[in-house]
């Protein structure tokens, strides 16, 4: 049976937000960021000196490995140092690169952490390339089935689908365009979301493992059709459409364009006519005739 989307209600009560880049990767991505952020990395790396920085040891990185996340306690130095700076947050955002051993294992401790005092954490990940070593894909199918079960969304970014869609990128501005495209989610839960909804969308995927990620923009008088086909061609958002669960649309109209929202709903219910929609809206007039759609869908 087909249900309606629903909305959320627009409001003035933006929730208080935090970014938490972990390892060399999601620090990386974090400080592109004009939001409130800090980055957790091991002592062994001596980048990144610019930011707030929690640095662990070999010994803190080993028993993150061993030991079940909700086993470590405050009584722990590095645990305390974490705590301290989220604190009093309502949506955790935590970005890391999956496979090497800090993300890997470090992820889901934060992620764990931040669940006991936040209202909503999300993960945003990326998996390794299909060429790299098979020791870098087993710690990141590890640290993303650990970060699935303690994140309330796990948004996963294959790094093959930025290579399928610009294989002649360079590698290093290919991670520079991936750490821009981490920050959509963060950017657009921030600006369009309520406290009074963080709630609602924990909810909306509790039943979900993990989310992939789309994001389109038209312009004109087709803007409403080019955005949300380029969302469901961005080369993240490949999932399955009997998988599809619970979705989150995220619309970000210009001045005038918010007629286009009705005919983009219906567009989309009769794409996944068995997932439940939620929905938000906000109006950015630095859009002008433009229409943005960001959509975080939750797989079986």
């Amino acid at each position: 049976m087909r249900s309606e989307p629903r909305s959320i209600p627009p409001g003035i009560d933006r929730p208080s937000s935090l970014l938490v880049g972990v390892g060399g990767a999601g620090c990386n991505a974090v400080a592109v960021s004009e939001m409130n952020h800090f980055g957790i990395i091991s002592d062994r790396d001596r980048e990144h000196h610019d930011m707030d920085i929690v640095r662990i040891t070999p010994g803190e990185l080993e028993m993150f490995r061993t030991t079940a996340p909700h086993f470590l306690t405050k009584d722990l130095p590095v645990v305390r140092n974490i705590i301290q700076r989220i604190d009093d947050k309502d949506i955790v955002f935590i970005f890391t690169g999956l496979g090497g051993e800090t993300g890997s294992h470090t992820a889901p401790v934060l992620a764990n952490i931040s669940k006991r005092r936040a209202k909503l954490v999300v993960s945003i990940v990326c998996t390794p390339f299909s060429v790299e070593g098979v020791d870098r894909h087993k710690h990141a199918a590890e640290g993303l089935i650990k970060l699935s079960l303690t994140s309330d969304l796990c948004v996963v970014l294959d790094n093959d689908g930025l290579a399928k869609a610009a294989p002649q990128m360079q590698f290093r501005k290919a991670f520079r365009v991936m750490d821009q495209v981490m920050n959509f989610v963060p950017n657009e839960m921030h600006q369009t979301l309520t406290k009074e909804s963080l709630k609602e969308i924990r909810e909306h995927f509790r039943e979900c493992s993990q989310c992939r990620l789309g994001v389109g923009i038209g312009r004109g008088v087709y803007a409403d059709r080019m955005a949300l086909q380029e969302a469901f061609e961005s080369p993240w958002f490949d999932p399955k459409l009997d998988k599809m669960l619970s979705c989150l649309a995220l619309f970000s109209v210009g001045d005038g364009q918010g007629y286009l929202v009705e005919p983009m709903l219906k567009d989309l219910s009769n794409r996944v006519p068995t997932a439940t929609w939620l929905y938000a809206v906000r109006s950015d007039p630095a859009l002008e005739d433009r229409v943005q759609v960001t959509l975080i869908v939750g797989m079986k």
